[in-house]
């Protein structure tokens, strides 16, 4: 049963260099990892409140 969670770490690896993955499965979701992509460039990367524009 643990097969498919070990094969998606590393297939995450391989295509998308982490290992891994965001859940997209609603709009909230979507919206959360494309804000973050927008504020850091790299929404897998946790950043402080210093990373968010004063403007």
């Amino acid at each position: 049963m643990a097969a498919p969670h070990g094969i998606a770490y590393v297939a995450n690896k391989l295509v998308f260099d982490n290992c891994y993955r965001r859940s997209m499965l609603d709009k909230y979701e979507a919206l959360q990892y494309l804000r973050d992509r927008r504020l850091s460039g790299d929404p897998y990367k946790l950043k402080g409140l210093e990373n968010i524009p004063d403007a």
